[in-house]
């Protein structure tokens, strides 16, 4: 099973690692900076690491391709997250009805 994050603020960072322990693979997306700049340099990419079997990305078409290249048959994919996370299940979607 697939669990898509959107950024690793600090409930997502919590959720992540709840999810890994669960055995989900998780797939995250960067920060959602639309409100804040990080001035912290905190990264998505960092928590990633940190967390076995787990993968990042920096845009929604690559976690797209991600995604429609590993799910498998049966899998559950959930998209968490806050803003346009969305889209990446309307982009998973689209490459599944075109081919």
């Amino acid at each position: 099973m697939l669990a898509l994050i959107r950024g690793a603020g600090d409930i997502a960072s919590g959720i992540a690692l709840r999810l890994h322990r669960s055995g989900f693979q998780v797939v995250m997306t960067e920060i959602m900076g639309s409100r804040e700049v990080n001035t912290y340099d905190i990264h998505t990419r960092d928590l990633a690491a940190k967390i076995p079997g787990s993968v990042w990305f920096d845009t929604f078409d690559t976690v797209a391709q991600y995604l429609y290249e590993n799910v498998q048959s049966g899998d559950l994919v959930i998209t968490l997250g806050c803003g346009d996370v969305y889209k990446i299940a309307k982009k998973l979607i689209k490459k599944y009805t075109e081919n």
